[in-house]
C-alpha cells in the first residue's frame, strides 16, 4: 500500500507541479540519440516510483521483523497488543527513515543548489525552479509512502502473527 500510495501521488503531483521528464539526468541525451518518441514524463514517474519503493520496502521490513521479534519473545501476545507494539515501533522508526530519505535526496542535488546560489539566485526563489521542484517532489512522495506503509504493516502483521 505504501508503494501504491507513492505511485498514485507521483501521477497526481507530476501534473500539479507541471514536472516533465526532461529534467532527469541524461534525458536530453536520450532525445538527441534518436529516442525522441519516449514519454519522459512517464519515465520520470517510474523513476520516482522505483526510488520510493526501495525505502518503502525497507521500512516495511523493519516493522515486520521487529513485530516478529516481539512475537518470538512473547508467543501468547494478543492481536491488539501486537498491533499497538507495531505502531509504537512505527513512531520510533518513522522519523529516522523520513530523515534518511530527505538527506539522501538532498545530498543528490546539493551541487545543483550550490550552482544556483553561485549565480546569485535567492534561496527562496530556487524552489520555483523545475529541477528543485522535482527533487522536493521525490522527497514528498517517498515520505508519504513511508508514512502510509508503517501502520498498514503493523495491522497486517498483527493479524498474521498474533494468536487469538
Amino acid at each position: 500500500m505504501g508503494v501504491l500510495t507513492s505511485c498514485v501521488m507521483a501521477f497526481i503531483f507530476t501534473r500539479a507541479f507541471h514536472i516533465h521528464g526532461a529534467i532527469m539526468t541524461f534525458a536530453e541525451t536520450l532525445i538527441y540519440s534518436g529516442f525522441g518518441h519516449l514519454n519522459l514524463k512517464k519515465i520520470f514517474i517510474a523513476a520516482v516510483f522505483i526510488a520510493s519503493s526501495g525505502a518503502v520496502m525497507d521500512f516495511a521490513m523493519d516493522i515486520a521483523v521487529s513485530m516478529h521479534e516481539v512475537v518470538s519473545r512473547n508467543p501468547g501476545i494478543g492481536r491488539k497488543s501486537l498491533i499497538l507494539s507495531g505502531l509504537n515501533i512505527d513512531r520510533t522508526v518513522d522519523g529516522t527513515m523520513t530523515s534518511t530519505l530527505l538527506l539522501g535526496y538532498s545530498g543528490g542535488y546539493i551541487t545543483l543548489l550550490m550552482a544556483f546560489m553561485a549565480q546569485g539566485a535567492p534561496l527562496v526563489g530556487t524552489f520555483n525552479f523545475i529541477y528543485i521542484a522535482a527533487e522536493v517532489f521525490n522527497t514528498i512522495v517517498g515520505s508519504f509512502g513511508l508514512v502510509t506503509v508503517a501502520p498498514l504493516t503493523a495491522v497486517a502483521d498483527g493479524f498474521l502473527l498474533a494468536y487469538k
